[in-house]
């Protein structure tokens, strides 16, 4: 299947797509190449696809996200939806996991500067998320926050690892609201 054109309204359906694709095969942890191959795709033909993927995400969980997620203020508690507090050491387990998906060796000792260095953008990207969402809330009209939240995510295009921080923290708070909550039928509870 083309890619669609750049920011046009099928470029924008054909990322939501995706986007419920990969949160489903995130959520049952069958993320694989295959699953990964139409986001390689995306990004070869747009460089910043994956921060529209990731704001598109991040709509999801702001339209979607239960009351138990949620901060008083009403926006998704990031806190709440990736609670992992990333060091170095985490750093390196899932950049070995990620080698491992795509055959590649895992990362070693060497690694730790640039994983340290990733640990930092994770937890400056993490405030960038609620700011974010806090943008996507205010949207005019409400129902239209997407480019907002893209608006938000602007600067981190020329930045691999801020970009990377952002789609992990937009893929794990999905697949938080796409869960049922503990003792729900499917669909979940707010």
């Amino acid at each position: 299947m083309p890619i669609p054109a750049h920011d046009s309204p099928a470029y924008w359906l054909h990322l939501a797509e995706t986007a419920d694709r990969y949160t489903a095969a995130a959520r049952r942890r069958l993320v694989t190449p295959e699953v990964l191959g139409p986001l390689l795709d995306l990004h070869r033909h747009h460089p910043h696809a994956m921060l529209d993927l990731a704001a598109v995400l991040l709509a999801s969980t702001l339209r979607a996200c239960p009351s138990r997620f949620r901060t008083p203020a009403g926006l998704p508690d990031v806190d709440r939806l990736f609670p992992y507090r990333a060091d170095a050491l985490a750093v390196l387990k899932a950049a070995s996991g990620a080698n491992r998906l795509f055959g590649r060796p895992p990362a070693a000792a060497a690694d730790i500067e640039e994983a340290e260095r990733q640990a930092v953008v994770l937890r400056r990207v993490r405030d960038s998320v609620t700011a974010a969402w806090r943008a996507g809330a205010g949207a005019v009209p409400p129902q239209q926050p997407l480019p907002a939240l893209r608006a938000a995510l602007a600067g981190y295009e020329d930045d691999p690892g801020a970009t990377s921080a952002v789609l992990a923290i937009a893929t794990a708070a999905a697949v938080h609201v796409a869960r049922p909550a503990p003792g729900a039928g499917p669909g979940g509870a707010g």
